[in-house]
């Protein structure tokens, strides 16, 4: 196979290196390139994990982008250099398709350059980082209508957006041909065409007319994660028309007051806060407080907190569960918990005779019959606003409810493409993602303000990737289907997969082994350990030995925002901040060396630290 670098003149390139999936959703990765004048700018946007099933055998997967960063090798100590080093990446929101990988890499000590992303997922990507006992990588907030240079020949310019996850952001990015700009490309992340959130007013459109306004806009990377249609009659016929937020806060108020007396538990996605804010609205037409239960989700407040969010955090109570079980002053009493996928149900049927340490979401512990604080009966309404999606809680989710209910709750459910036994059904929560309709009204809308612009489906599988570019051509538009490692030449009229320089994508899996009380192992801490394999899309691995062993010992945690190397080992402080211009190994305290055995003096990512912040763009060459 010829060497993608040397057959690349100048221009610009999007590789696709995870999210076009033939079936499986997540994984959301590809990298915006420019070529000009023998000099290559890159910026990686979203570096997601792919939402596996049990029967896979891995707790996550993601794409093996290992050619893209530097590394210190954990177990031996040595600096890998990358093939084709990225120069930034640019996170959409805070999903664990779209941030879900940065953690193992950094875990396997892959070195992350710079990363730009709105407040909230910059706050919330540090806080993962810091439960994990890791050093935070350099993660800086971006302001919307803000110029970021990344490399030498790539702007890149952040607009609010909306989705599920509060504040997420889409981008876009201007390349450079000679000093003349080259491609114009918007990409959105996942989002919805609207405006209205819990949290506030978000006008997407004046941004992107703006943008197009002081640039070109030659290509669209929109969000196929919807429903897939046959034909535009079956998409009328079948598709729900979207609620406003005050609408579904009205259906879930209505259940509850049609259950008086009832403890509520509403499970939601930990990280989609504008889908818990429906519930916060609601509990605040109740007069009542919610009890915040599930690690994550009480993370993601704290991220909210850090982030200015402020709007309900008089509605959240401060105390312990069983305090708030108990407090006659608390009149209507609403948990709002983890579990909305019944996280953690497959593996605990499965290994539950082992006596294995499970991780499991709130929800799932209460319909297992293992919550500590909340016995499920029926004196317990479960209102499930979040749908059954078959790729993800397809097994779980039917199971969960059928639990709850067979312990005497009444349950409330959320329409799906799946019924449920015969539980109520109540529109209580939208999708995330742009509908079919939606995506036609939105074509009409990008076509006034850039009428040359090409789209390209990301975000989905084969058959959602197709879907969008059937409504899209339908409108009269015309949109591209690539997969995963096609690498596509962009310009102005130009959008063509280069099938000399693609190159085959490999993946990585994370199997989950089991700390078992009843037959303890020494080898394998409490809260277990994680082995990393190559593996192809199919989850076979290609190796029965790992790559590497992640042993989920307890870490020191640094605080989010700390910047010291070395918070998370404190050991090394003395010895080995002597001197600065030596490159550490975190993970063993030794000094990192080149590949002849000397001292690394340098820290590689100062050397591509070239990303500079500069004022309004005005056209010509941004130097």
């Amino acid at each position: 196979m010829s060497n993608p670098q040397a057959d690349k003149k100048d221009g610009t390139f999007i590789t696709l290196v995870g999210g076009n999936n033939a079936k499986r959703i997540g994984g959301n990765s590809y990298v915006i390139e420019a070529q000009n004048e023998g000099k290559t700018s890159r910026v990686m946007v979203d570096l997601g994990a792919v939402i596996t099933s049990f029967e896979t055998g891995f707790e996550s997967a993601f794409p093996d982008v290992s050619k893209y960063f530097d590394r210190i090798n954990p177990d031996t100590g040595s600096f890998e250099e990358a093939k084709q080093p990225i120069d930034a990446i640019a996170i959409t929101h805070v999903h664990e398709d779209h941030v879900g990988a940065l953690v193992h890499l950094a875990k396997m000590g892959y070195m992350l350059p710079t990363i730009y992303t709105s407040k909230l997922t910059r706050n919330f990507v540090r806080i993962m980082f810091n439960k994990s006992g890791l050093p935070e990588p350099d993660i800086r907030a971006v302001k919307p209508g803000e110029n970021i240079k990344v490399g030498e020949d790539l702007v890149m310019e952040g607009f609010m957006e909306t989705h599920s996850a509060v504040d997420a952001m889409g981008f876009h990015f201007l390349s450079f041909k000679g000093d003349k700009a080259d491609a114009g490309i918007v990409t959105h992340g996942d989002f919805f065409d609207g405006q209205e959130t819990p949290f506030g007013e978000i006008d997407m459109w004046k941004s992107l007319e703006d943008i197009a306004s002081r640039k070109p806009i030659t290509h669209v990377l929109l969000d196929s994660t919807m429903a897939p249609y046959a034909s535009k009659e079956q998409e009328k016929a079948q598709e729900k028309p979207r609620l406003s937020y005050d609408e579904y806060v009205n259906n879930v108020v209505g259940v509850i007051r049609e259950n008086p007396g009832k403890v509520v538990v509403a499970p939601v996605i930990g990280r989609s806060f504008n889908n818990a804010g429906i519930h916060f609205k609601a509990a605040e037409a109740l007069n009542t407080k919610v009890c915040l239960d599930g690690d994550w989700l009480v993370e993601m407040n704290r991220a909210m907190l850090l982030s200015g969010h402020k709007e309900f955090e008089n509605l959240i109570y401060k105390g312990g569960m069983d305090e708030y079980l108990k407090d006659d002053k608390v009149p209507v009493k609403y948990v709002v918990d983890t579990g909305a996928f019944a996280q953690g149900m497959q593996e605990y049927e499965k290994l539950k005779d082992s006596g294995a340490l499970i991780p499991m979401a709130s929800a799932t512990k209460m319909a297992l019959g293992l919550h500590p604080h909340l016995k499920v009966n029926s004196n317990v309404l479960l209102v499930m606003s979040q749908r059954i999606i078959d790729e993800i809680n397809g097994k779980t989710g039917p199971k969960m409810l059928q639990l709850f209910a067979n312990q005497g709750a009444t349950v409330v459910m959320n329409p799906s493409a799946q019924k449920v036994a015969n539980f109520r059904v109540v529109p209580m929560q939208a999708s995330g993602h742009i509908t079919n309709s939606e995506m036609r009204e939105y074509y009409h809308k990008i076509s006034k303000i850039a009428p040359a612009a090409e789209f390209i489906s990301i975000h989905g599988s084969e058959e959602q990737l197709k879907n969008t570019k059937r409504v899209i051509t339908d409108e009269g538009g015309v949109c591209h289907v690539f997969v995963n490692s096609d690498v596509i030449e962009l310009g102005k009229g130009v959008t063509v997969a280069r099938d000399d320089l693609q190159q085959p994508q490999e993946w990585i899996g994370a199997e989950r082994v089991y700390f078992n009380p009843l037959n303890p192992d020494n080898s394998i801490p409490r809260s277990g350990r994680l082995e990393y394999y190559k593996i192809d899309e199919n989850f076979v691995r290609l190796s029965e030995k790992p790559i590497f062993v992640d042993m989920l010992s307890e870490n020191v945690s640094s605080k989010p925002g700390d910047k010291n190397y070395y918070a998370n080992h404190p050991e090394l402080s003395s010895k080995m901040q002597k001197d600065e211009n030596i490159m550490i190994n975190a993970f063993t305290g030794k000094p990192v060396r080149t590949k002849s055995g000397k001292l690394r003096k340098e820290n590689p990512l100062k050397s591509k630290a070239r990303n500079k912040s500069f004022e309004n763009f005005g056209g010509g060459r941004a130097d």
